[in-house]
């Protein structure tokens, strides 16, 4: 006989080794001690030679060659029955061991107070029976911080419990049972626990939001099924923000008044949180996916928020104090959940807040309360430590929405570090999670405020994934490739928002077209909001630079074809170590007669009263002037007094912007400075009443160096120059200012005749780089190399000359390479030689090419050097962005 039966008592009291009443539905020891009462009245089975649960089990083979032994008195299979009653005691009893925990780091009951009613349900539902004995076997590993390492045992006991799960699912009656909707949780959270992901098709959130969906239709009085709906519902939601897959929508009519979190604050104030209501977190995923549409909705819900934040933060305080003068387990449990309630609150306002802005819907006060949100957030983090890794697992939630929600690189720098330290409580693949979530919600805002809208809703499934590893260091990697601040991740839980960030399975980069930019539709002037002008224009840039010392050849403003012209940029004002302005050539800008005015500034701000359409734009710097930046930038009174002296200058002389010319940085701290100047230049120039525009050349060795995402945000345009690709600087000759690489030939043996400008550009782009914000620079000048006869040959005696300056037949007669986008002419009159310049017809192409790409348009150097009439670049350019 392999058992006899025993005790019937209960698990508690069979362990203390006390007699149980067997009361039901606890036995009074257990009430008296508020314990669960498990397995009171279960018979059970003591085993003479086996004491393991594992040696219970017997192999599918032995089972099938040992005949069944059946009782003499009820001829039934004593063994098969004896098996399954144990095995069903020994997990209600594993799992109910782990709710014996009350350290608040480790206890169990931080995901839903009804996981102490768990033990009870089990034995009558195979999946949550395989859920339970799946935490059982991960949560050893938890305590010992050994999620990457799991036992063999541990994970098949996991798969158990999927395959246990779909034969549930299978089932409409189990379907849509509590049992199955607790089974799929505990999965959620193991697989949070351990950071892998066995189901590539379906996320088990995705699983969970289908079942709420089945259990809501059904009219139940089961107060267990609603407290777990309660429970479920934030995480179903936290994850639709990030899966369009997962619909709340069809949901909302049936969502009763619940609330997450506690139902009011401690305070006198009794007002219920109502941002905290399942209905309206609900609603949160919708409002986000389609912002424009629902604008008013958002910032209604944003105004209620800004009312609730001090109530619960208040609230939060209380308990804070509580705690310290008397910390009880109750106390601690009532802290943890304020805590929890709060990072929801603050995750959301922060949300709100960011989109909010990124739709231009500031109302002033919206950067200092996300600063302040942000804040909050951190000082959260640091507050719930403690707690870590479980009664600290809600502050990833608020952490992630403040990194994006922030310009302020301090604030930033501490979100990091506070996500770092949690990071160290689960494995690589969940940390990184976040990472991924906070990059993706900035590339929304991104897109937005470039005109974008949201990601495309397209199929969740069809999205591509890229792997993405961290470093050592903490650095994220992807394909080989250090994903820096600026890079939206390509990780299969988190979609990229441009699909020109998406990868291929070998590596390379798929770009495409980005949709025409949408005009936003007006919002109620009646809230009391202004709206913002898009910082990018939806039109294109066909700029010229204009120098100072043009006036010495009678060169003026007054001569530029301002009809194909939209944006002049004034070259330039030079700048000290101290951060203060000065004139290169004060004569030239304020005091030589020009145009009937004094000097060329005043000439320039004559020509745009002329021409209301012209924005005009003074450049700072310049390759000349560049080498008091990096000290300069070093400082923070040399930035502050920068920036407000180009401020006045712009207010002096009537001018719609400035152009930092840095020209550049040179190394990573050199670019941390430049970004940080940019911010102080945008502090004091609005973006609804000025520009502010950089110069970078296409080199990655100088990209490499400057956080272009961080750029994105503060300016209007980057002017790439796209020229200047060869000179007496190089070893040959070659194209100045080619499009394209040119296909075989010389560049293999010599590649810095490869280089070309969609180098630049692409590189800029796949940083997450808003397409509308970036034009590109077209020469409006030659480079000539005497003894050279065409490409490749030497580059002594190399020298320019302007566009204007130039034979009309070289125009005419000039080779243009389609293919590269690229112009030259020999001449072998004059003694130029080999000679490369643009022509109409390349600047034509280039127009196109900034067209096809959605790119903000062209400008040239200089707007003065070009030719009148049918040989005009400048009119080219323009009829290529128009058409």
């Amino acid at each position: 006989m392999p058992g006899v039966p025993t005790y019937r008592g209960c698990d508690a009291c069979r362990k203390q080794k006390k007699k149980c009443d067997m009361a039901t539905p606890a036995c009074s020891r257990c009430a008296r001690l508020k314990i669960a009462c498990v397995g009171c009245g279960q018979l059970r089975y003591k085993f003479k030679d086996q004491t393991d649960l594992q040696a219970v089990r017997l192999s599918k083979k032995a089972r099938s060659r040992a005949p069944l032994q059946f009782d003499a008195e009820s001829d039934s299979p004593v063994s098969i029955v004896s098996i399954a009653s144990s095995r069903d005691s020994a997990r209600s009893g594993a799992f109910a061991s782990l709710l014996d925990i009350t350290d608040p780091s480790y206890d169990l009951r931080c995901y839903g107070l009804w996981f102490k009613d768990l033990p009870r349900r089990m034995g009558t539902n195979e999946a949550l029976d395989a859920a339970a004995e799946a935490m059982v076997g991960f949560y050893p590993h938890l305590r010992r911080h050994e999620q990457s390492s799991l036992s063999r045992g541990s994970l098949v006991k996991y798969v158990n419990a999927l395959q246990a799960l779909r034969t549930c699912l299978n089932d409409p009656q189990k379907a849509s049972n509590p049992e199955t909707l607790c089974a799929v949780y505990i999965l959620l959270i193991c697989q949070g626990w351990t950071g892998r992901d066995f189901d590539q098709k379906i996320s088990h959130g995705e699983g969970l939001a289908y079942l709420l969906e089945a259990t809501e239709s059904r009219q139940s009085s089961d107060q267990f099924q609603e407290t777990i709906q309660n429970t479920l519902y934030v995480p179903v939601i936290m994850e639709a923000i990030f899966n369009p897959r997962i619909r709340m929508s069809s949901l909302f009519s049936r969502l009763k008044d619940r609330a997450f979190g506690p139902p009011a604050p401690i305070t006198l104030s009794a007002k219920k949180m109502m941002s905290l209501q399942i209905q309206s977190l609900a609603r949160l995923p919708d409002l986000l996916h389609e912002p424009t549409k629902h604008i008013d909705d958002i910032l209604t819900s944003y105004q209620r928020i800004r009312i609730e934040i001090p109530l619960l933060k208040g609230s939060l305080e209380l308990t804070d104090a509580l705690v310290s003068e008397s910390p009880t387990k109750q106390s601690i449990k009532t802290r943890i959940l304020y805590q929890g309630s709060f990072a929801l609150l603050v995750a959301c306002a922060l949300i709100f807040n960011s989109y909010l802005r990124a739709c231009g819907l500031d109302d002033g006060n919206m950067v200092e309360e996300a600063e302040n949100m942000a804040n909050d957030a951190i000082k959260l983090a640091h507050d719930a430590s403690q707690y870590r890794p479980l009664g600290a697992s809600f502050v990833p939630l608020c952490l992630i929405p403040a990194w994006p929600a922030t310009d302020d690189v301090e604030i930033r720098q501490r979100v990091v570090e506070a996500l770092r330290v949690y990071q160290d409580d689960f494995p690589a693949a969940t940390g990184k999670g976040w990472y991924f979530m906070a990059r993706w919600l900035e590339g929304e805002l991104d897109r937005i405020r470039s005109g974008l809208g949201p990601s495309p809703m397209e199929d969740y499934g069809k999205r591509q994934w890229g792997t993405v590893i961290l470093d050592g260091k903490g650095n994220m990697m992807c394909d080989g490739e250090t994903l820096t601040s600026e890079m939206v991740p390509r990780s299969r839980a988190w979609y990229c928002p441009c699909s020109c960030m998406g990868g291929s399975s070998d590596g390379e980069q798929e770009h495409h077209q980005h949709p025409p930019i949408a005009e936003r539709p007006p919002v109620d002037a009646n809230n009391g909001y202004q709206t913002r002008p898009p910082p990018v224009s939806h039109g294109y840039m066909n700029g010229v630079y204009y120098p100072s010392w043009l006036v010495y050849k009678d060169k003026t403003p007054a001569t530029l074809d301002v009809a194909n012209i939209t944006h002049i940029f004034y070259a330039f004002v030079g700048v000290n170590e101290n951060g203060s302005l000065r004139w290169i050539d004060e004569h030239a800008d304020l005091i030589k007669d020009v145009d009937g005015e004094k000097g060329a500034l005043h000439a320039l701000a004559k020509l745009k009263r002329q021409n209301p359409h012209l924005k005009t734009i003074v450049s700072i710097g310049g390759g000349a002037d560049s080498k008091q930046f990096c000290t300069l930038a070093a400082s923070h009174n040399g930035r502050q007094t920068l920036a407000k002296q180009v401020r006045h200058l712009c207010d002096r002389y009537k001018l719609d912007g400035v152009d930092i010319d840095w020209e550049h940085p040179k190394n990573t701290q050199e670019g941390h400075d430049y970004v940080k100047l940019l911010q102080e230049c945008r502090n004091v120039l609005p973006e609804d009443t000025h520009l502010l525009t950089t110069a970078l050349p296409v080199g990655q060795y100088i990209l490499k160096h400057i956080d272009l995402r961080a750029v994105s945000r503060l300016v209007n345009y980057i002017n790439l120059m796209a020229y200047d690709f060869t000179g007496s600087w190089t070893s040959v000759c070659g194209n100045q200012a080619q499009l394209h690489s040119p296909q075989g030939g010389l560049q293999s043996t010599y590649p810095e005749l490869g280089v070309c400008a969609t180098d630049g550009i692409e590189y800029i782009l796949s940083k997450g780089f808003p397409s509308r914000k970036l034009v590109f620079g077209i020469p409006a000048y030659a480079r000539y190399f005497p003894v050279a006869e065409g490409p490749g040959c030497s580059t002594e005696g190399a020298g320019e000359m302007d566009y204007c300056e130039m034979p009309d037949d070289w125009v005419d007669n000039a080779v243009v390479e389609e293919a590269s986008v690229a112009a030259w002419y020999v001449d072998a009159n004059s003694g130029k030689g080999y000679i490369t310049f643009d022509v109409p017809r390349t600047v034509y192409l280039k127009a196109k090419y900034a067209t096809h790409k959605n790119l903000g348009g062209l400008f040239y150097w200089t707007g003065t050097g070009d030719k009148p009439g049918r040989l005009s670049l400048v009119a080219a350019g323009k009829r290529g962005l128009d058409e």
